[in-house]
């Protein structure tokens, strides 16, 4: 058992709520946000610093919110008191492509808490993810673990499996996307001519992915369940396999879309609100699904949306 002695940590960029990483038994630590280059915050999951609504009432009336890394400290306090008591640390973090924070752990931070408590280890993963893709990754992470799976073999599982988490996403624009530089494939789409809405993915290697767009809210809703839909046809997803469904503070519209998840037959259907990570990323309004699935097409330009 003395082999399974280690903790999963994860980051604000994962969107899981207070309530959700305290079952499944996960930590993390937080990044920062800057209101109009004024005030930092934390990056704050649990909403203490600051309330949901307030959030998102800072950018529906226009402050701008820019985003930072974990620091030194915040990694430092957060890993410490459970190295001190014997345990590895398996940190799985934002995709490299969309935060430089995993690099900065991995080059300032872990070689001077290994030097300290040698011995110990510590991996900073790149989940190649953000958001309840991320968070995905996290809590089938945590099964594994709670299966068994030692430190060494439950990172082998990870490389074996991550690249078959989903998300489907579309927003009301992509100028938030665009502002914080965390977007591909989105030169043609910019804006809301004729009512246009963008598909955006995770592709393979953890960036943001227009794939193309959709005429209205209601079809680019119906284009993204249609893919959970059609990978459970095809035997890459079950009906009591976990649903993730994350919304920008659009609860309502959250909540039919969970409906419409459940009349498809799904029965395992999370809910997360938006971080202030991904909320300042994805602007008031995106809604996404994340699920496990088929592997992730190499190039999802590639992918055909009508």
């Amino acid at each position: 058992m003395a082999e399974n002695k280690y903790v999963i940590f994860t980051d604000s960029c994962c969107d899981l709520t207070k309530e959700q990483r305290k079952r499944f038994n996960v930590e993390y630590c937080r990044m920062l946000i800057n209101i109009d280059g004024k005030e930092e915050k934390h990056a704050d999951l649990n909403w203490e610093e600051y309330t949901y609504p307030e959030f998102y009432g800072w950018m529906k009336v226009g402050k701008r919110i820019k985003t930072a890394q974990i620091t030194h400290e915040e990694f430092t306090n957060s890993f410490e008191p459970w190295l001190q008591k014997g345990y590895d640390i398996l940190f799985i973090g934002c995709s490299d492509l969309l935060s430089g924070g995993n690099e900065f752990a991995r080059q300032y931070v872990v070689p001077d808490l290994l030097e300290k408590y040698k011995g110990r280890k510590i991996c900073i993963y790149n989940s190649k993810a953000g958001s309840g893709a991320e968070g995905m990754v996290v809590i089938q992470a945590a099964m594994q673990r709670d299966k068994g799976l030692s430190f060494d073999e439950l990172i082998k599982w990870l490389d074996e499996n991550k690249h078959l988490k989903h998300q489907y996403c579309t927003a009301p624009t992509l100028s938030y996307f665009a502002a914080a530089g965390r977007i591909k494939g989105a030169k043609a789409f910019f804006g809301n001519l004729f009512n246009k809405k963008p598909i955006i993915v995770s592709d393979h290697e953890g960036n943001n992915y227009t794939v193309g767009t959709v005429t209205g809210t209601k079809n680019a809703y119906k284009y993204i369940l249609s893919e959970l839909v059609r990978q459970r046809d095809a035997g890459f997803v079950k009906n009591d396999d976990l649903v993730i469904v994350g919304h920008a503070d659009c609860m309502e519209e959250a909540n039919k879309i969970i409906d419409q998840i459940k009349g498809f037959g799904f029965t395992n259907i999370e809910l997360i609100p938006f971080g202030p990570i991904v909320g300042s990323t994805a602007g008031p309004g995106a809604i996404s699904i994340f699920f496990w699935g088929e592997p992730i097409p190499e190039d999802p330009s590639k992918m055909d949306i009508k």
